[in-house]
């Protein structure tokens, strides 16, 4: 007998099973939450080390 479809279906993504569009969703909700418990402004930044190493941050100050 098959397996009675998850009542999550709708929800689950078809595309990728590692796609991150719940934390994409999320991430400026929690960028503005923390900006908020810390009292400034956070934006996105670029921090390039002098061997070219490069480090992209969703929120700093």
């Amino acid at each position: 007998m098959p397996a009675a479809p998850s009542r999550y279906a709708a929800a689950e993504s078809p595309a990728h099973a590692s796609d991150s569009l719940a934390q994409r969703d999320a991430e400026p909700l929690i960028i503005a939450a923390i900006a908020a418990h810390v009292g400034m402004l956070l934006a996105p930044a670029r921090v390039e080390f002098d061997d070219g190493v490069r480090v992209e941050l969703d929120g700093a100050p």
